[in-house]
């Protein structure tokens, strides 16, 4: 059975704790990875990453994830089910803090 890009995309999101979609030679893809990883987040709270241009059906899930939230570019980032973004989206929320709240590191 075939999963479909919806189902990939919305499983993922509504699952895991992070979400970055992007691309393996994307460098905003790879500096938003950096800006997670340094949050140390607990094991549970890991982000979970699609590199798309590895992925069989990658160009789907890139389709449904703009139509989803109006975000050609790569990366796409979900915090607990909530779009941040691109990778200057995500700066600009670790800036302001919104990042830190939405990860609970921050009361």
């Amino acid at each position: 059975m075939t999963v479909s890009a919806k189902d990939t995309v919305d499983t993922a999101i509504a699952s895991d704790f992070i979400v970055i979609f992007g691309k393996s030679y994307c460098p905003s893809t790879k500096a938003a990875k950096e800006t997670i990883e340094e949050l140390d987040l607990p094991e549970e709270h890991k982000m979970k990453d699609f590199e798309l241009d590895l992925m069989r059906g990658g160009e789907k899930v890139q389709e449904y994830l703009e139509e989803l939230t109006g975000h050609s570019e790569m990366p796409n980032i979900f915090v607990q089910g909530k779009h941040i973004g691109g990778h200057k989206e995500l700066d600009a929320a670790k800036a302001s803090g919104e990042l830190e709240r939405l990860t609970h590191m921050k009361e």
